[in-house]
């Protein structure tokens, strides 16, 4: 992985370039750009990406850090990690580096420029709860100016002298020093974040003139002359004479003086797992999950902050009539900033156990107030919405974020769905609960009812017209705007049977211009010994490749059996037209190639004569952006977010809030809402 920054010229917007290795030569395999981009670090299928520039959700350039997991050839955002200190340029994720499980991050700016380092590791849920936080020794110290994280999982780290000299800690583990000539001219430290459990016997014969920037796991058995700023990991006989600046790893029986800045859960991070991003449903007002079947969050959308009109939330975020309090004030007062419906693997399936996940703030010591979890299954009839309460209420145990999470709930049988956080300062449990610190927050989804997405679907391509062949065909295929799907596999007739070669690759987006350019191109299946039966070839994808509703594929398709195609020349279907059509795909017409990638002829336009297995996936509830080009056979429960060019075959069930007149005359059997 390679990281581009960004400058000021561009509003350091930067790339992320991600190269494999093959045969000696690394090839380009992604580009993911990113606001505020500075530092990149890969592990295996962990791409780790730091953000320093980025306004990280704690106010200008407080940084981010972003993680993406790769599957197959495809880097989807893994989880998102806030700056633990949560201040404006504290540049959070401006260096990092990446081992296995192990995440470390730089924040020189943190601390009034004292430094920080934090140690992230990665849990079994695939969350990255902090581990351990390190602060610079004093101000302008800068630690974290550079991080490097070794197999052994010691790191070592950069930060700027206090005066003349400067230090170099190595496998001595003891300080070097270094004059002012020396191109070790910043002071650098060794960590080791695994110590070991077995005390010293003894005391250091050797005085170091550096503090350790590590607390011991066990107690000295020789006493210091001098008081250390780090607590023990170990527990004490005695009380501490010295305030400490760190979080405690025992459990206290007395509330702490501070106020937590950012979240806090079961799993103590400060963080959540990614899930898709929910949209504003524009016919109910609330946030709503963009596909069915599958879980979502408002967590970075902006879609529940603040509480009332105070702190971004300008409305009540509910489905019926229940309003937030206004009183008080934003980052003071309570307010739910974020609501997430998901389950263990993300997806919504009648039966099957889910949960919520909120982000609450709470005021003061957070010892009065409270988030009581709803669902229904009638989110559509306004004031007649029955709420089921979910498991126990759940309280905050400090002032500050905190993420809280719901008891399991078993998802009931029906389409239409949503969740309800009530977070309310004292009183009782009610789902519409008056008082003028309340927020409630609703979030619509639409669940798996067993209506057999997996059923295995195909489209036919040809043919028909004038067929010709060649060896290698390109073409790209469309996934409607209803539903994600898998590609599984695909087929087609041999014009020379026997034993061949078969060689399927595949890129998102369109294959113009790249179809010499091997580099652009995945291999999703390479065979050179394929045996056709009885003049045909099947292909099965193991893993299939996913395209999200509306997204864009191309494909290249390499044998060395005989494969008829359609010369479109004649018919006048240019290269990239719709040449076939299904419910769920649309075929594009793209070209043939007499050779694999480099050298050779390329004919247009050509369509490969075959056919491609698929899978629905996840169905989308997120309107299109573009209005329908053919009529609907089956009646929308929806009204269209763009107006239709021809007239639909059945009446509306929901009347339509367009301010233009009609293009075409229909009958409705709901009064329209606009004369």
């Amino acid at each position: 992985a390679v990281g581009a920054p960004g400058n000021y010229n561009n509003g350091y917007n930067g790339v992320a370039y991600i190269y494999e290795s093959s045969y000696g030569d690394w090839d380009l395999k992604a580009e993911l750009t990113m606001s505020g981009l500075t530092d990149v670090a890969v592990s295996g299928d962990i791409l780790a990406t730091g953000l320093g520039r980025g306004d990280g959700g704690c106010g200008t350039r407080s940084g981010i850090v972003r993680v993406y997991r790769r599957s197959g050839r495809t880097w989807t955002q893994q989880a998102s990690i806030a700056d633990p200190g949560c201040g404006t340029y504290n540049e959070f994720g401006t260096n990092l580096d990446l081992h296995n499980d192990m995440l470390i991050v730089g924040q020189p700016q943190g601390g009034d420029s004292t430094g920080r380092v934090y140690a992230f590791r990665q849990s079994s849920n695939d969350t990255w709860p902090l581990l351990q936080q390190f602060d610079g020794l004093f101000q302008y110290n800068q630690l974290g100016s550079a991080v490097v994280l070794g197999d052994d999982y010691h790191f070592m780290t950069m930060g700027y002298p206090e005066s003349g000299g400067s230090y170099y800690y190595g496998a001595s583990d003891g300080p070097s020093t270094s004059s002012q000539d020396s191109p070790q001219d910043l002071p650098v430290y060794m960590v080791n974040l695994f110590l070991s459990d077995m005390p010293s016997s003894m005391p250091s014969v050797a005085a170091s003139d550096m503090p350790s920037l590590v607390s011991s796991s066990s107690p000295s058995v020789a006493n210091s002359g001098i008081p250390s700023s780090l607590p023990s990991e170990a527990v004490s006989s005695q009380p501490s004479h010295v305030v400490s600046t760190q979080p405690s790893f025992i459990s206290s029986v007395e509330p702490s003086a501070m106020i937590s800045t950012m979240p806090s859960s079961e799993l103590e991070t400060g963080m959540q797992c990614s899930s898709p991003d929910a949209f504003l449903h524009s016919l109910f007002g609330v946030p709503a999950c963009p596909l069915v079947g599958m879980g979502c969050t408002t967590e970075g959308t902006g879609l529940h902050v603040g509480r009332g009109g105070k702190g971004g939330d300008a409305t009540s975020n509910t489905l019926d009539s229940c309003v937030d309090g206004s009183s008080g004030s934003y980052m003071s007062d309570e307010s739910n900033d974020s609501v997430e419906i998901t389950s263990a693997d993300g997806r919504l399936v009648v039966g099957k156990e889910a949960y919520v996940v909120a982000k609450v703030y709470a005021w003061s010591s957070g010892t009065s107030d409270w988030a009581d979890f709803y669902f229904t299954t009638n989110p559509k009839d306004g004031n007649n919405i029955v709420w089921t309460k979910i498991g126990g209420t759940k309280q905050t145990p400090s002032g500050g974020f905190h993420f809280l999470r719901s008891d399991n709930f078993t998802i009931p049988a029906a389409a239409d769905q949503a969740v309800r956080v009530v977070f309310r300062y004292g009183g009782s449990a009610n789902s519409c609960a008056s008082g003028g610190y309340n927020d409630m927050d609703d979030l619509m989804y639409s669940v798996d009812t067993g209506t057999s997405l997996s059923l295995q679907r195909s489209l036919t391509v040809g043919p028909d017209g004038e067929v010709t062949s060649q060896p290698g065909n390109f073409f790209m295929v469309k996934a409607n705007d209803n539903y994600a799907i898998r590609i599984t596999g695909l087929s087609f007739n041999v014009t020379t049977p026997g034993v061949g070669v078969v060689n399927v690759y595949y890129k998102p987006g369109s294959h113009g211009g790249y179809e010499r350019d091997a580099g652009q191109w995945t291999l999703v299946f390479g065979d050179s010994s394929v045996l056709s039966n009885d003049g045909a070839v099947s292909v099965e994808l193991s893993t299939g490749i996913f395209m999200e509703a509306g997204s864009k594929h191309s494909f290249f398709v390499f044998t060395t059996f005989g494969v008829d195609e359609t010369d479109a020349t004649r018919n006048m279907s240019p290269e990239g037209s719709v040449y076939r059509t299904s419910d769920d795909l649309d075929y594009h017409m793209g070209k043939s190639y007499n050779a694999e990638f480099g050298g050779g002829c390329l004919y247009t336009p050509r369509a490969w004569n075959g056919e491609l297995l698929f899978t629905r996936e996840f169905e989308s509830n997120a309107p299109s952006e573009s209005p329908s080009m053919e009529p609907s056979l089956e009646p929308s429960g929806n009204p269209s977010a763009s107006p239709s060019f021809l007239p639909t075959s059945e009446p509306s069930d929901t009347p339509s809030f367009s301010s233009q007149p009609s293009l075409s005359p229909s009958i409705s059997n709901r009064p329209t809402l606009a004369p």
